[in-house]
Order: C-alpha cells, then structure tokens, then sequence
C-alpha cells in the first residue's frame, strides 16, 4: 500500500463534499422546513418563501444528477419549481400532502 494520488484527491472529494452540505444546511441554503401547516423554502439566511400545504393540489418530481427539481401546483394555478438537494422537500410533501388527502372524505 503504498501514496495513491487519487485516493488522496478522491478523500479530499468526500471531505469537501461534506463541508459543502453542511455549510449549505448551517446558512439554510436550499432547505425546506414544515411550521404548521405552512411549508417554507429557505434561500439563505435572510430570505425565504412560504406556502401552504392547503393550498397544494399536486406536485411532481424530475430526478436529475445532482438534485430533484419538483414542481409544486398550487391552488391559484400557478406553478413552483423547487431544487430539493437533499430530499427534504419530497419527503415532507410525501407526508403532510399525502396525509391530507387520506383526510377528506
């Protein structure tokens, strides 16, 4: 076993890829959180958008390389289109949206 240039750049790849997610997550770049039932995309520390999830009729995912984008239909007719980098949007969408509609009758 001896130095291997590339599984040194491929462990400084991993290291970096970490730090970036994390710092992402700590300046709240890309994040979805649920308060209520109001669902609220961060685009940083000083800014976000919010929705209802009453106000929901469907959503859906494309899977692309790197992040989902997932479209969000809303009430209005207007459309959202949403980068999920690290899958909580889709998750929370697949709990609180799905478990409303099992709600109504």
């Amino acid at each position: 076993m001896g130095f291997s240039m590339e599984r040194c750049l491929s462990a400084l790849c991993g290291v970096a890829a970490r730090l970036e997610r994390a710092l992402a997550r700590v300046l709240k770049i890309d994040c979805y959180e649920l308060h209520d039932d109001t669902l609220t995309r961060q685009c940083g520390l000083f800014r976000a958008e919010s929705i209802a999830i009453d106000d929901v009729i469907r959503w859906w995912v494309v899977h692309e390389m790197t992040c989902d984008i997932v479209y969000i239909e809303r009430n209005n007719g207007t459309v959202l289109r949403w980068l999920d980098r690290y899958d909580d949007l889709i998750g929370i969408l697949e709990r609180k949206v799905a478990a409303k509609r099992s709600d109504t009758p």
